[in-house]
């Protein structure tokens, strides 16, 4: 879970997986539905930063008996981040990792967020459990 100005956010695991976000007064903004567990979420600006072991966002919520998105999907390998409208940035590192990121956390002062979990690789470039983004 995280949470900033805007609203709390969280992390959900399952039969595919989710983020979700709420306004400070409980109402459902919005949610997207991945085909793996989502085990991390940072806030920034805003915009949530989302960690798990996906490496597919769907475009609706319908997953198959095994998580698979059963409609279309965007790539979003172990990362992906949704803007404060609730849409996919294009933000898209690709982490590599069979269980990939289980952490991240958000430091506005710098305004950068920090991820860390299974993964050697982020984006092509070697970052052995941990890397920052700003």
């Amino acid at each position: 879970m995280a949470a900033d100005d805007t609203g709390v956010y969280a992390g959900l695991g399952g039969l595919g997986g989710r983020a979700e976000a709420w306004t400070p007064g409980g109402r459902l903004r919005w949610s997207h539905t991945f085909d793996g567990d989502v085990q991390a979420v940072g806030a920034l600006d805003g915009t949530a930063y989302v960690g798990g072991h996906f490496d597919r966002v769907c475009t609706s919520a319908n997953v198959d008996k095994f998580g698979d998105c059963t409609d279309d999907s965007r790539s979003r390998v172990k990362l992906a981040a949704i803007d404060a409208d609730g849409d996919l940035t294009d933000w898209a590192p690709q982490a590599n990792g069979i269980h990939g990121v289980r952490a991240i956390t958000a430091d506005p002062e710098q305004e950068a967020i920090a991820v860390g979990g299974d993964f050697t690789m982020i984006g092509g470039d070697a970052h052995r459990r941990i890397a920052t983004f700003n």
